[in-house]
Formats: structure tokens, sequence, C-alpha cells
């Protein structure tokens, strides 16, 4: 679907504070989808990412893989103090 499409589709849903939505893009094309959130009773994530990029499987320096995942949770970190004014913490492991 288009962009405007994704807009309209999410808007028309207006997905509450517990349903977890999911938005992908291809291309230029976009889909979405939703569930809601089943913990288990464990509390809600503050923050979370997914990635579907290529992973370095064939790099075998732990440097760059700590760099790698470390990039991952700066983002997850911006999120989080975007959505909260709390700055993020240095999610960087120290070996």
């Amino acid at each position: 679907m288009t962009r405007r499409g994704l807009f309209a589709g999410i808007l028309a849903a207006r997905p509450r504070g517990d349903v977890v939505v999911y938005i992908e893009r291809r291309g230029k094309d976009y889909a979405w989808s939703s569930c809601r959130w089943s913990s288990g009773g464990e509390t809600r994530p503050d923050v979370w990412i997914y990635y579907s990029g290529r992973w370095p499987a064939e790099d075998r320096d732990p440097g760059r893989w700590c760099a790698f995942l470390d990039d991952l949770l700066q983002e997850m970190s911006q999120w989080l103090e975007e959505k909260t004014g709390v700055a993020g913490l240095s999610m960087s492991p120290r070996h």
C-alpha cells in the first residue's frame, strides 16, 4: 500500500496503548499489522526494536559485533529518550 494508505489504515484502526503496531516497508510499498500486548504478567517493555538488515555473521571481530549491537541499542535508547525525556544510558558492554 502507499504511504497515504498506511496512514489511513492506522488512523481508521485507532490502535490503543495495549496494541503493538508493526509497520514494514518494501521499496515504496508499506504494510502494517497489529496485535494486543500479551506478556504473561510481565510489564510492557519501555522500548524495543526489530532489525531485519544484514547481520555481520561472517565477521569474527568481537569489537565490530559490539559496535554493531551498540548502534542498535543506541537507536533504541534514542526512542526511549524521545518518548520519556529521560536521557539513555550508555549501552556499550565493557570488555
